[in-house]
């Protein structure tokens, strides 16, 4: 069974690549030993993630929380076939358009997730969000369910997919429920889910645990014993404000939201336990998210809903969060959120609020009663999954910084054991050596096959085949050598694999020069253009090459050599 491929260049090329870390910390003692720490990126905006040496040693009592939004129900019924994304309509109509656009009843989005207009059945999308977060050290997700609605199986997929990634060898984040303030909310859904997930010896490993139990965000008010001996609960909401069912006290509360600066939940023993950081805050307010300060309205509104903004992308009311979070140095940090695309407008409520930072909610009025209470568009939402377009993976990127400052991160390991390498002897002996080992994720060759939301496209993605665990390389005497190994027998061709493959290079890259090298033997020639590349940036210079990689490999082979392509615009 042949699991791996080697690959020999007669050049040296310097490589940058992820490296092997330490195991992740937090109550996740199931996970396999980590990957990510030591990866590399540069965002669109220029800033590059934190190393060992500025975000210093990781710390193993430190945990981060991500809240994480499953509202985007599966359209069963076959859904109404229309959907409205908020940011496009201006982007594609102008002003004018999203005017017209708030008499509208259909379902609303503010903008779209880079993984298309997805549901919350879409297992292929968990599988990946699992390795976003993975790559990140988070902890946990906090999963809302504060409206009083499990929306369908959404839930229970994701719990049953990240079950599946551990037992494949994979690793994921832990999981806590989030029920607002709410006492019947919290009662209701524990009663709803606590056979098939809480009392499941399956997803055991996936509860996150705090003081020894599992976390539980909600009310204790209407609890049964039962619930209140099993979990740990920290109640959470909004700011300092009390009602007759919440009363903020500051101890043993854990705030999902909090405006500049945030209050410092704390524990029994008077400890700071926790704080909440945020992208944004809610489209009815000032604090979007170009929004920087302790008070007083957004500058440079234009009365246009915050477009005209040149700040959107940079992330400005997050880092000032982030930054004051920094300085509480708490034992947890949650941040919100993720996949929060929905849109929810209401009417009759609200009266005489500001909306997206341009119109006063007016009930008589039908052009101004409709009343956005959380996200608007891409200036008045708190996403930071990335998105197609605009800001793109700004957010996602300097979410990893942050994480990294807080949690330290391992240093990035010096090479070691270089040799030649003789692509016609056994392998195994000859790498054995040969470090630091660089790691992929695994198991994320899934297929796709979903709908929308709305059941407005339909999402199919067959082009996972080899699912790569790890590569090595040898530099030695002038040659440079790659040992790629995967979980399975190496898939060629289309066997196992249909539809588009990947990104066509050709069109995206400009001219290339072509230099044969010498590769291991076997019959390829059916495998295509994408199969099994290898991307290499070999100036450390993001400017040059395709998004800063100056060769690619393997985009065509004859059995006993493959191409080396080098981009040139």
């Amino acid at each position: 069974m042949k699991k791996v491929m080697m690959i020999l260049l007669a050049q040296t090329i310097l490589l940058s690549f992820c490296l092997a870390g330490p195991a992740p910390q937090g109550s996740a003692s199931q996970q396999t030993p980590g990957v990510y720490d030591t990866w590399v990126a540069t965002d669109g905006l220029g800033r590059s993630l934190p190393s060992a040496e500025e975000a210093g040693d990781t710390r193993t009592d430190k945990y981060v929380g991500l809240f994480y939004f499953i509202c985007h129900d599966d359209p069963q019924n076959g859904g109404s076939g229309t959907l409205i994304d908020n940011s496009k309509v201006f982007a594609e109509g102008g002003l004018f358009a999203v005017w017209e656009m708030l008499l509208q009843d259909q379902t609303h989005v503010w903008g779209e997730p880079y993984f298309g207009y997805y549901v919350n059945t879409d297992e292929w999308v968990y599988r990946k969000h699992a390795a976003m977060f993975s790559a990140l050290n988070i902890d946990f997700i906090f999963v809302d369910l504060s409206n009083s609605f499990l929306h369908g199986e959404g839930l229970f997929i994701l719990f049953e997919t990240w079950h599946k990634i551990r037992e494949e060898g994979g690793t994921t984040p832990q999981i806590a429920l989030f029920c607002g303030w709410r006492p019947s909310t919290a009662r209701f859904t524990l009663d709803a889910v606590w056979e098939r997930i809480y009392q499941n010896e399956a997803y055991r490993d996936l509860f996150f645990e705090w003081e020894g139990k599992p976390l539980f965000l909600g009310s204790p008010a209407e609890l049964t014993q039962e619930y209140l001996d099993f979990f740990t609960i920290r109640e959470s909401w909004v700011g300092t404000g009390s009602s007759s069912e919440y009363v903020y006290t500051g101890v043993n509360q854990w705030n999902w939201f909090d405006p500049y600066p945030q209050t410092v939940g704390k524990n029994a023993r008077g400890e700071n336990e926790h704080i909440s950081v945020s992208a944004a805050g809610h489209a009815n307010s000032d604090t979007s998210r170009s929004y920087v300060g302790a008070g007083g309205a957004l500058s440079a509104q234009n009365a246009d809903f915050g477009f005209s903004l040149p700040t959107t992308g940079d992330g400005l009311f997050f880092q000032q969060q982030w930054e004051y979070a920094l300085q509480v140095d708490p034992m947890v940090i949650t941040i919100t959120g993720w996949n929060e695309f929905s849109v929810g407008a209401q009417s009759n409520l609200g009266e005489g609020q500001v909306m997206a930072g341009t119109y006063h909610v007016n009930f008589s009025d039908p052009q101004y009663d409709r009343h956005y209470i959380d996200l608007f568009n891409t200036e008045f939402s708190r996403d930071i999954e990335p998105i197609n377009g605009f800001f793109n993976d700004n957010y996602y990127y300097q979410m990893a910084s942050y994480i990294r400052k807080f949690k330290g991160t391992a240093a990035v390991p010096r090479a070691e054991g270089g040799r030649d390498i003789d692509l016609s002897a056994p392998y195994e002996e000859q790498w054995a050596d040969v470090g630091p080992l660089f790691c992929d994720t695994v198991g994320d060759i899934a297929h796709r096959d979903s709908p929308s939301l709305e059941n407005v496209y339909r999402y199919v993605n067959t082009t996972g085949r080899n699912d790569i665990v790890s590569v090595k390389v040898s530099k030695e005497n002038g040659y440079t050598a790659f040992l790629i190994t995967c979980a399975e027998e190496l898939v060629y061709g289309a066997e196992g694999a249909a539809g588009r493959a990947g990104i066509d290079f050709a069109e995206t890259a400009g001219s290339m020069q072509q230099v044969p090298v010498k590769a291991a033997e076997g019959d390829v020639s059916e495998a295509g253009s994408n199969w099994m590349n290898l991307l290499i940036d070999s100036d450390q210079n993001a400017d040059t090459g395709w998004e800063g990689y100056d060769y690619i490999l393997n985009r065509s082979r004859d059995g006993k050599t493959v191409s080396v392509e080098r981009f040139l615009s």
